[in-house]
């Protein structure tokens, strides 16, 4: 009993700590560019579906994917960034904001079309966090 409450507040805190990272990237672009980049969330979820990607399908190593997975959700930020939001930051906030939302429409159009509507999930052991004697 108290060994399965210690596993899922240990849970609750990797769970915790993965959106703590999603909420520190959007805080940055908010200081950094001056507004919350929408696209933020569909640019978390395509590292994600690369990670299961090379991962589940293509059965690479959990490390090579991982560091695969975040080079290329970078490199999809930073095109992102590029191609979309540089170029109508001298416009107002809103004009911004409307555009990363459609930008994040967009991204979100192409995460459904490549990984498809189903929910994936990554088939890792599941090793107990602690054993109790």
């Amino acid at each position: 009993m108290i060994t399965s409450i210690i596993q899922h507040v240990l849970y609750g805190i990797v769970t915790g700590s993965i959106l703590l990272l999603g909420t520190v990237g959007f805080t940055m672009v908010e200081r950094l560019d001056g507004f919350v980049n929408i696209a933020h969330g569909q640019l978390i979820a395509i590292g994600a579906y690369i990670m299961w990607f090379c991962y589940s399908i293509l059965g690479l190593n959990f490390i090579i994917s991982a560091i695969f997975s975040i080079v290329a959700a970078s490199m999809a930020a930073l095109l992102t960034q590029q191609i979309f939001v540089k170029p109508i930051l001298k416009f107002s906030t809103v004009t911004v904001i409307i555009t990363s939302c459609g930008v994040g429409i967009f991204l979100n159009g192409l995460i459904e079309y490549f990984g498809g509507p189903d929910v994936h999930a990554l088939d890792l052991p599941i090793y107990p966090i602690i054993r109790m004697v």
